[in-house]
């Protein structure tokens, strides 16, 4: 009775929206002014394709902040990365920098030391989205309150001073900028000027301001001051030699200019019934797939189509549309539970004509860096980057897998952005590394098996079953893949 129960009621929370003590004429706005006036209502971007760089440029950024910074982030680990950026952030708020942090409670149960002493400086609020109930375990939570519990917010944003954003696929967290030996995550983020900081403010607010939210000192006990951070950033990595840091102090950051939407979900949606008939097209997204005229090529590291979203395959392939789509491999992939989710579509796929690709086992970066070398050498690859391209003239990089979490369970953020130069980069980048990085999916009539799915590795290498992978494992997501809750619930 008391896991069913709901969370305590809220304390008052006041309301706030971007431009609260907001400031003009900062650093970042003077930097960035004669830019946007040379191209007016355009978003002027770039790739972060590497997590040395991606980190790189957030801590530039925020080293470079006057007025205040917004942070919405799914998971911020207490890790190396973690306790940098959180450093960083304090180190805004000692120069009088006003901070808002916003993040999903789903990792908050053991990794709080360093956000509790972030929220208790006074430049400084830290709101919870859809919090536990932190009266009783969470595990009870998980079992009696399935499918209101589990829906998190996915979104992933940094904002500074109102002038600058970072959307995309990394969290914080080792994994995400290329500092962990275990597993190195080939992920794509898109910092970005121009009139969409403005939507990733809104919709920011929207949360922040959302009943679904609290602030973390209702939640939990705050320290009574905020003491110095005992934990340092450790690795080898030094950001004062980045190209990005560098072009921006000099005036020369790599912007390319197109017209941009932001795709950003309201909190309200995990409040919402699920539509499992529609799949993708519960999704502002699904106008841009549905207008695919060519080609779609679409990378995410989870893949669950489920059958009404065969049925949304198969009404493109009978347009025309060439898709390719590459995710990983069970051994590449960080969540074997969702690969079993994944496993009983590929041969579906394959027959209505999708170009189906798995990440190859390999220690390789899979995004190489615009200037820095890799610091720390992982033992595999894991591919994370949400990006699609479509007809090589729009691409999308956010938070949005394609499975039915980012589909009907989670809130999610991306953008899209018209280059066909930049859409075209992408492609490209695929089509010459596809036979070093990948497996082809196919299905091949082999003597005594009949109709079987391989992974072709080349012109004339192919394996017959999982490669990498030991039996056990293999059984076990056989076991799992027969299990009637990937449709609803991966």
């Amino acid at each position: 009775m008391v896991a069913c129960s709901g969370v305590p009621a809220q304390h008052k929370k006041s309301q706030s929206n971007y431009l609260t003590n907001y400031q003009s004429g900062t650093y970042l706005e003077k930097k960035f002014a004669p830019l946007l006036k040379q191209h007016p209502n355009k978003t002027g971007f770039f790739l972060l394709a590497n997590g040395v760089d991606a980190f790189a440029v957030r801590s530039a950024l925020i080293k470079k902040a006057q007025s205040k910074i917004d942070v919405q982030y799914y998971m911020i680990h207490e890790d190396k990365s973690g306790s940098d950026f959180y450093r960083l952030l304090k180190q805004a708020a000692n120069r009088g920098v006003k901070i808002r942090l916003l993040i999903d409670d789903i990792h908050l149960s053991n990794e709080t030391t360093l956000l509790k002493d972030l929220a208790a400086h006074p430049n400084v609020e830290v709101r919870v989205f859809n919090p536990f109930n932190r009266h009783i375990s969470r595990y009870p939570q998980f079992v009696f309150k399935l499918g209101k519990i589990t829906r998190r917010m996915h979104d992933k944003s940094l904002t500074i001073d109102n002038q600058i954003s970072i959307v995309g696929g990394r969290n914080i967290a080792d994994e995400y900028f290329h500092q962990q030996k275990e597993v190195r995550f080939g992920d794509m983020d898109v910092a970005f000027i121009g009139p969409r900081v403005r939507d990733v403010s809104l919709s920011f607010d929207r949360f922040w301001n959302s009943r679904l939210v609290d602030r973390l000192d209702n939640l939990e006990k705050i320290p009574a001051s905020s003491k110095a951070l005992t934990v340092s950033y450790k690795s080898a990595l030094s950001i004062d030699d980045s190209y990005y840091l560098n072009a921006l102090d000099k005036q020369k950051f790599p912007f390319s200019w197109g017209k941009a939407k932001l795709i950003a979900d309201d909190p309200e949606k995990i409040k919402r019934k699920r539509n499992t008939k529609k799949f993708i097209k519960v999704s502002e997204i699904s106008k841009y797939i549905s207008n695919t005229k060519k080609e779609l090529l679409i990378f995410t590291p989870y893949l669950v189509p489920t059958k009404a979203g065969l049925r949304y395959v198969k009404e493109l392939r009978k347009k025309g549309v060439r898709i390719i789509l590459l995710t990983n491999s069970l051994h590449t992939t960080d969540v074997p539970f969702v690969h079993s989710g994944y496993m009983n579509y590929r041969k579906a796929l394959i027959k209505l004509g999708v170009e189906l690709h798995e990440l190859k086992v390999g220690d390789f970066p899979l995004f190489k860096s615009h200037a820095m070398g890799e610091r720390v050498r992982a033992k595999k690859n894991s591919l994370h980057a949400k990006v699609m391209v479509f007809d090589r003239k729009l691409f999308y990089i956010g938070s949005m897998n394609i499975d039915p979490r980012s589909v009907y369970e989670n809130t999610e953020l991306g953008l899209v952005i018209e280059s066909p130069k930049v859409a075209n980069l992408i492609y490209k980048w695929f089509a010459r590394n596809a036979d070093d990085l990948t497996y082809t999916m196919k299905i091949k009539n082999l003597s005594g098996r009949g109709e079987t799915l391989v992974w072709q590795d080349g012109e004339s290498k192919f394996y017959i079953k999982e490669p990498k992978t030991r039996l056990l494992g293999r059984i076990w997501m056989d076991f799992l893949s027969g299990l009637p809750i990937a449709e609803n619930h991966l």
